[in-house]
């Protein structure tokens, strides 16, 4: 296969890596939109397969629907939810959990997998994260009446069934058959049919096994992934879509009107693959914070990033298959301001940093460098990161310099009980960036009830800041905390000297109180006077998939913290998105009293 460079790794302006890979997009109707590299080709689309797998048991009688439906089309994390369905499917249709053929496993969730090592629980075939497929086809022989010795064969009645069905789907005969690291058959397929197969789902007429299948994609992103996977924060953004992702950074998405996108990355390095898949989204018109959530992966180093190459285009233009753009980069040190940049190059983005002077110490000098070609910087305002240092991985959408001039300073004098001025000034800022590289005494995190991880900002902080964090909320609140509340734990990893815990509303689930929210904010402050500090960074608190809408989550904090009385001297706001951050300013310049 004839693979291009879809992505760059830039460190102080000197490309020191890439990725090359295929991506093809597709229209409703399966015709070609635009396509790179070379699509028309087989490869092993790994779990990729897995939707379409299920629509054929579905076909052959499986009568899962829903959550559990969901998981057998899952590469599932291994979290305890996913586990209890695994074995649901497993104890419905009859069948011992000794009969599942994977191979023993950890949990593939980073925080599970440390929860399971570290209470010396053994590898087990259920843990397996292809294992709710498994169950799926042990039912599916169950209904007909076949052997479920020797279920994953590819000689076996329900493995000849899937070839079938999944040569249908994707219009094309199976060139080659293999074995998935879990054990059952694999089948190939171009990107171009894959991309076909997704789009047919989600396109299928109602009642059909195609569509229970997108359904229970669209409809459990959790079941389908996990809590803190990109492809379930990317399915709670756009309604209807479904998206699986697999092994050797395959990746399938259709949108809820069938355009569809399949990806491969050649080295199979999965860092790439959720860059590249919100770089081709963009140039197909779309367009969500969550792009720039997911389009980000966090690399060692100082301000280093990865981001998808020009070869993808302009967002928004469907140019023909082929044709494509090249990258332009940034050719002079950055300010402390312009820590984190992107650059324009033919209407996709580069991202890069580098040459910052960061506590007496120079970066980015003497590299090879391209000439910068086009305006425009992206400056999120980070403070100066200590102890360990990050970079990040993003691809994003290029928008004007004056709509991110940093952080605007809002200092307004405190007032004790409502009335009285407080001799002290709390500053608040509003900065868009990665909450996890705040240098500041307290990070706020956007937390869930359980206090295990999760989404969002939640997963981004555990994940960056590693299992000591974990380790402490389970120690501190081994029943969690409720809705409103706030706790502290270990900062761990990250910049920050501790991180306080916040559990916002969540709108899903009927929290629509506005004073829930207010009192997040409230209670964090209460506890950093607790502890001393004086520096907070605090994201927006249930904007995300709690369901609040920016507007009004960006209100209740403006309202709320500039008319709090703490200790503490200064709070930023750092927001997720350019719309969130537009939204931040102008709630706290709004709320804002004039100084006195």
């Amino acid at each position: 296969m004839r693979h291009v460079r879809v992505a760059e790794v830039v460190r102080s302006g000197f490309i020191e890596g890439e990725h090359h890979g295929s991506v093809v997009a597709v229209a409703p109707d399966g015709s070609v939109l635009w396509s790179v590299g070379t699509v028309d080709e087989p490869v092993f689309p790994r779990s990729c397969n897995k939707p379409v797998q299920a629509a054929a048991m579905v076909r052959a009688g499986l009568p899962l629907r829903g959550r559990l439906l969901a998981l057998a089309c899952a590469s599932h994390s291994g979290e305890p939810f996913h586990l209890e369905g695994v074995s649901s499917i497993l104890t419905a249709a009859g069948v011992a959990e000794s009969a599942l053929q994977t191979p023993p496993d950890w949990p593939i969730d980073e925080i599970e997998r440390a929860t399971w090592k570290g209470d010396d629980r053994a590898p087990v075939p259920l843990a397996m994260n292809c294992s709710g497929k498994h169950a799926a086809m042990l039912a599916t022989c169950v209904v007909n009446g076949w052997d479920v010795a020797d279920y994953p064969d590819p000689h076996h009645p329900l493995q000849r069934h899937l070839a079938a069905v999944f040569a249908e789907l994707t219009g094309e005969t199976i060139e080659a058959t293999g074995v998935d690291g879990c054990g059952a058959p694999l089948f190939s397929a171009s990107l171009t049919g894959l991309a076909r197969a997704f789009g047919r789902l989600v396109q299928s007429p109602a009642g059909s096994a195609e569509k229970d299948v997108a359904d229970a994609i669209s409809g459990n992103p959790e079941y389908a992934s996990g809590t803190r996977r990109d492809e379930a924060a990317l399915l709670r953004a756009y309604p209807g879509a479904i998206a699986k992702a697999g092994a050797e950074a395959c990746y399938a998405v259709a949108l809820s009107d069938g355009t569809a996108v399949a990806l491969k990355i050649a080295d199979g390095g999965a860092r790439a693959r959720p860059v590249v898949m919100a770089a081709a989204l963009r140039r197909l018109g779309y367009d969500d914070p969550v792009l720039d959530e997911v389009g980000v992966h966090v690399l060692t180093g100082a301000h280093n990033r990865l981001a998808a190459s020009g070869r993808l285009s302009r967002p928004n233009e469907r140019l023909p298959p082929g044709q494509t753009a090249y990258p332009r980069v940034c050719d002079r040190p950055l300010r402390r301001a312009e820590q984190h940049h992107a650059v324009a190059h033919a209407g996709a983005v580069r991202v890069q940093g580098g040459g910052v002077r960061r506590r007496g110490h120079a970066s980015g000098s003497g590299f090879r460098r391209r000439r910068q070609t086009d305006q425009g910087l992206l400056a999120a305002d980070p403070r100066p990161c200590r102890g360990r240092q990050h970079a990040d991985l993003v691809a994003a959408r290029l928008h004007q310099p004056d709509r991110h001039s940093g952080r605007i300073g809002l200092s307004r004098r405190r007032t004790a009980n409502g009335s009285q001025p407080h001799p002290a000034l709390m500053r608040l800022h509003v900065v868009r960036g990665d909450i996890t590289m705040m240098d500041v005494d307290a990070v706020i995190n956007a937390a869930s009830p359980r206090m295990r991880g999760g989404g969002g900002v939640d997963g981004a902080v555990h994940k960056a800041g590693g299992p000591a964090i974990l380790r402490d909320c389970i120690a501190r609140f081994p029943d969690g905390l409720p809705t409103g509340a706030a706790g502290w734990t270990t900062a761990g990893d990250l910049p920050a000297r501790w991180v306080i815990h916040v559990v916002g509303p969540n709108r899903h689930a009927g929290q629509v109180d506005p004073a829930l929210l207010a009192s997040c904010y409230r209670n964090a402050l209460a506890v950093a006077d607790e502890l001393g500090a004086r520096s907070l960074a605090s994201p927006l608190v249930s904007a995300g998939i709690y369901g609040w809408a920016l507007d009004d989550a960006a209100r209740i904090a403006a309202a709320t913290l500039t008319t709090a009385s703490a200790a503490v001297t200064d709070v930023t706001m750092v927001a997720f998105s350019d719309a969130a951050l537009g939204i931040l300013s102008a709630a706290f310049a709004a709320a804002s009293p004039p100084q006195m």
